[in-house]
């Protein structure tokens, strides 16, 4: 009899330290499997980061793009309207003239 108490005890204790292992290695796995997702976690803030930079660095290039073709335009448009100006300015200031003081010049 006391050899079959024997037999459970030991299987008892062989249960007993195949759990503790299991725990130890759940445990193990736990604090690894947290790390592997702190570092995936930093690197999607990264690369988010790095994407946020790349959008802003694009908008502010496609920005600063828009304001010299404004610029253009409207320096375009102002020599145009010099060019007007100085070809006609005299016409129209004789025609004022002519319309002021009814002689033609």
């Amino acid at each position: 009899m006391e050899n079959v108490i024997d037999k459970i005890l030991a299987i008892d204790r062989n249960a007993q330290e195949k759990l503790d292992e299991a725990k130890r290695e759940a445990h193990l796995i736990h604090q690894r499997a947290e790390k592997e997702c702190r570092v995936i976690r930093q690197d999607i803030e990264e690369n988010t980061q790095k994407r946020i930079a790349r959008m802003e660095a694009d908008r502010r290039d496609e920005s600063r793009k828009q304001i010299l073709d404004l610029s253009e335009h409207y320096k375009k448009m102002t020599e145009d309207m010099k060019k007007r100006y100085d070809s006609s300015h005299v016409m129209i200031e004789d025609t004022i003239f002519s319309e002021i003081t009814g002689v033609k010049k």
